[in-house]
């Protein structure tokens, strides 16, 4: 979220606690006390809980906490944020300062504590999305049917960046025809990935995989630290934003309705189904930030093939996942329509703080200047994978396209030609 700064806060100051004070206030009014554990001011001041804030200039938008538990262990406390931020990825932000900060400390895992009505759902799927998944009580809690427990494991190398997507030895094969042939790829979270070859190359198969709709044929794929074929891949997708441009949507909804289905996964609309006031709050955040929240929005018949694509992304960003993944997003735009879709593209990093992209093109010229990787491929064969400036030579993409190229690189864009 841009503007966004998130600080070790000391707890002096009135705002602050008095935030604090309606926390614990709000979690009594919400479960039993008996099944509230929810952490006071002076609490909180402990040697072993450190303590951040988040601010938009001089407001107050949230906070969160960890708590040391000992061997390697943290826990998350103290997570808010206020009426007026919700919707805005102002937790989900904070979430990942934690968790950046833990690994930072080295930790082993992450566990929270957190409740099993209603009003903790959203709480719930961001850590789920996240990659927190359930587990027994811990520390000193008893099992409570009114609490939830989860734990993260963070990786080996914990102050690196975890992985976002680990393929090894992946092989897709379909009518005894290798589509993708021996791919090992390893993309960390909040890089910014191109995925570059010819017609037919395995781009999209490999997008597929990425985005746990494709098995593979043999190999091993960890998805957002989830290995597939042993997790529930419709809880694992609603992780993942996906963007493709021939999005089968038959109805006339309005871009404030496309955007809305990214929040229940369909297509249509889900009959009976309204969407909440943070629901509708972050959809006008994000079609805002996609420049279509004029007071009469577009419907998608009506659309033109540039709007269509950057309503598309505001969907899959809509349940704020940590990985998007986009295929061809510029596919049928014309000049001017593909470069307001790159420049959308390359926004994400400061619009949305934190996520991994991967995207399909076989054109250098719709790399947005966010990118931070690239692989090439060749008939399902991975040519080169690494940082853009590494992979994307005039002697790799030769190789990669089998013809001569020239590549050249101007003003954070790239451009290739034939020798």
């Amino acid at each position: 979220m841009a503007g966004l700064r998130i600080e070790r806060d000391d707890l002096s100051l009135p705002a602050v606690r008095e935030f604090l004070a309606e926390h614990v206030t709000e979690m009594y009014a919400t479960s039993p006390a008996e099944s509230v554990h929810a952490l006071g001011v002076e609490e909180l001041r402990v040697p072993t809980v450190s303590f951040w804030t988040a601010w938009e200039a001089e407001t107050l938008l949230g906070c969160g906490a960890l708590k040391d538990l000992g061997e390697g262990d943290l826990e998350v406390k103290s997570m808010r944020t206020t009426a007026a931020a919700r919707g805005r990825g102002v937790g989900s932000a904070i979430l990942d300062h934690l968790l950046a900060q833990a690994r930072r400390r080295g930790a082993r895992r992450v566990l929270l504590e957190t409740g099993t009505e209603d009003y903790f759902a959203p709480a719930r799927r961001l850590y789920a999305s996240r990659g927190f998944g359930e587990r027994e009580p811990f520390a000193d809690y008893v099992a409570d049917p009114n609490s939830v427990f989860m734990e993260l494991v963070l990786d080996a190398d914990a102050l690196g960046s975890p992985t976002a997507i680990e393929l090894v030895e992946v092989t897709f094969t379909r009518e005894g025809r290798p589509l993708l042939d021996d791919v090992t790829l390893t993309v960390r979270r909040g890089e910014h990935w191109a995925l570059i070859g010819a017609n037919g190359a395995g781009k999209s198969t490999l997008l597929n995989i990425c985005g746990a709709v494709t098995f593979p044929s043999r190999g091993t794929a960890r998805i957002l630290g989830s290995r597939m074929g042993r997790v529930d891949l419709r809880d694992l997708r609603r992780s993942i934003g996906y963007v493709n441009p021939r999005h089968p949507l038959r109805s006339d909804l309005t871009a404030e309705e496309i955007v809305w289905t990214g929040e229940t996964g369909s297509i249509e609309l889900v009959p009976r189904w309204q969407p909440d006031d943070d629901v509708r709050r972050r959809g006008e955040l994000l079609l805002k930030a996609m420049g279509l929240d004029g007071p009469e929005g577009p419907h998608w018949q009506t659309m033109s093939q540039g709007e269509r694509g950057r309503a598309l992304i505001a969907r899959a960003l809509m349940p704020d996942p940590p990985l998007l993944l986009l295929d061809e997003p510029s596919t049928g735009l014309d000049v001017a329509a593909r470069e307001q879709m790159i420049r959308t593209i390359a926004d994400l990093p400061e619009t949305s703080p934190g996520l991994t992209s991967v995207m399909v093109t076989h054109h250098f010229e719709e790399l947005p200047p966010s990118t931070t990787h690239a692989a090439l491929l060749r008939k399902g064969r991975l040519v080169a994978a690494g940082r853009v400036g590494d992979v994307l030579t005039s002697e790799l993409v030769t190789s990669c396209f089998d013809h001569p190229i020239e590549i050249e690189r101007r003003r954070g864009r790239w451009y290739a030609s034939a020798r």
